[in-house]
C-alpha cells in the first residue's frame, strides 16, 4: 500500500504482530502495524525522538522466521486510534534472520 507523498520507497504491508524494541535503551513489546523491506511501523507508548537508535526483533508469521534489525526512528504520529500511544516508523539499517526450528 503506497501512502501520497511518503519518502518511503518500498512497498510496506499490513503487518499485526508482536515486537519487542528498544529505543534509547527503554524495551518494549507492542504490535506492530505495518512492515517494508526497509522498516517497521510500531506503537510506542512514549514519544521518541526522530534519529533515537533502535533495536528490533519480531518472528514474521508467513516466513517462520526470526528477525533481529538495527536501526533509527524516522517519524512519531499521535496514534488517533489508541489513545496515549504513538505510531512510531522505525527504519533498518541492518537486518538479520534466521528460519525457526519445528518444535519437538
Amino acid at each position: 500500500m503506497a501512502v501520497a507523498g511518503e519518502r518511503r520507497t518500498g512497498m510496506r504491508e499490513r503487518f499485526n504482530t508482536p515486537v519487542i524494541y528498544q529505543i534509547d535503551h527503554q524495551t518494549f513489546l507492542q504490535d506492530a502495524y505495518d512492515l517494508s523491506p526497509n522498516g517497521i511501523g510500531v506503537l510506542c507508548p512514549i514519544e521518541p525522538h526522530i534519529g533515537a537508535k533502535t533495536k528490533v526483533h519480531f518472528v514474521h508469521p508467513r516466513e517462520q522466521t526470526d528477525v533481529f534489525a538495527q536501526g533509527e526512528v524516522v517519524h512519531v504520529q499521535s496514534s488517533t486510534t489508541f489513545a496515549g500511544f504513538f505510531r512510531v516508523g522505525l527504519r533498518f539499517y541492518s537486518v538479520n534472520s534466521s528460519k525457526r526450528l519445528p518444535e519437538a
